[in-house]
């Protein structure tokens, strides 16, 4: 039995790829042949059920005649489908006209479905462009931003190197003026010393050479130019001027240094002794505020003590008075 359901099994396969290779014309021909199988084993199995009755087979045996049996009816589910899809439909126009425009409008369902799947691609694209574009041009706008922001700090760097540099050459050459005119009395005190210096070395030769002193030192004078001795008298003069109006200025300056920092002293003590009477006339305000407080809540505790009284006076008096009968 189980070498007839093989052998019938793998006819049946074969049937199944065969009629799949035929055309629609030959599969009624083969239907009939290969529906036997199926037909003739379940017509066994029946028959040795109903003749040994299912409780006296063997568990294998009843394993192999249930799988006979799903193999019988999926054989016949299978050519059933086979002939019902596979044969044209020419033997049923009512059922190829009814079934004509249901086709038709699922093809339509469909291209319309495609359609706007590909619209809505369209359109996604389209904004992802936009989106790609839009953020092109602000970075585009971030980065000229940044350069022209970069360019205005180099341009007002180099800006203020020149002033700076400009500003010392001025500097310097406002610093070596006033450095010469300070210097010019100082450098003429000394060539007048040095002329002195050498008037008196000549006197001093002409004495050791025997004409003695009284008479070298006219000849010294005589010989010395009336400019020089000029100059000899004013340079001293000049140089004291000079030193003296220094030592004025500096001490202007000191001076003024000395009252502005006397007057920053005495804001800031102005400020600390205004910053204190605030505080102090704030915290009297306060503590004026609060006796205020105070005082009103011991009046009104006066008044309700005196409402207090008045009420049990007045409940004392408007008690009823009992005659004895």
């Amino acid at each position: 039995m189980a070498a007839f359901v093989q052998s019938g099994f793998w006819g049946c396969m074969r049937r199944i790829s065969s009629c799949m290779q035929q055309p629609a014309a030959k599969l009624k021909i083969t239907v009939s042949a290969f529906t036997l199988a199926p037909i003739i084993a379940l017509s066994t199995i029946i028959f040795e059920v109903v003749g040994r009755g299912w409780f006296s087979f063997s568990n294998f045996t009843k394993l192999l005649l249930f799988s006979c049996f799903l193999w019988a009816a999926a054989d016949i589910g299978l050519v059933l489908n086979l002939y019902f899809l596979h044969l044209p439909l020419s033997p049923y126009p009512a059922a190829a006209a009814a079934l004509s425009p249901l086709l038709q409008q699922q093809q339509e369902r469909q291209q319309q479905q495609q359609q706007g799947l590909q619209q809505g691609l369209q359109q996604e694209q389209e904004l992802q462009q936009h989106q790609q574009q839009g953020l092109q041009q602000q970075l585009q706008q971030q980065l000229q931003q940044q350069l022209l922001r970069e360019k205005q700090l180099l341009a007002a760097c180099c800006f203020l190197f020149a002033l700076s540099g400009i500003c010392v050459f001025i500097l310097l050459l406002l610093w070596g003026k006033a450095a010469a005119a300070v210097a010019l009395p100082f450098r003429s005190s000394s060539s007048s010393n040095n002329n002195s210096s050498a008037a008196a070395a000549g006197g001093g030769a002409g004495a050791a050479t025997g004409v003695g002193t009284a008479a070298g030192a006219p000849a010294a004078a005589g010989a010395a130019p009336p400019g020089a001795a000029a100059a000899a008298a004013v340079t001293p003069a000049a140089a004291a001027a000079a030193a003296n109006l220094l030592h004025s200025s500096i001490i202007e300056i000191q001076a003024r240094n000395a009252r502005e920092r006397r007057l920053r002293i005495m804001e800031e003590e102005n400020r600390k002794r205004k910053f204190v009477q605030d505080n102090l006339h704030s915290q009297q305000q306060q503590q004026q505020q609060q006796q205020q407080q105070q005082q009103q809540q011991q009046q009104q505790q006066q008044q309700q003590q005196q409402q207090q009284q008045q009420q049990q006076s007045g409940v004392c008096m408007e008690a009823p008075v009992v005659c004895p009968l």
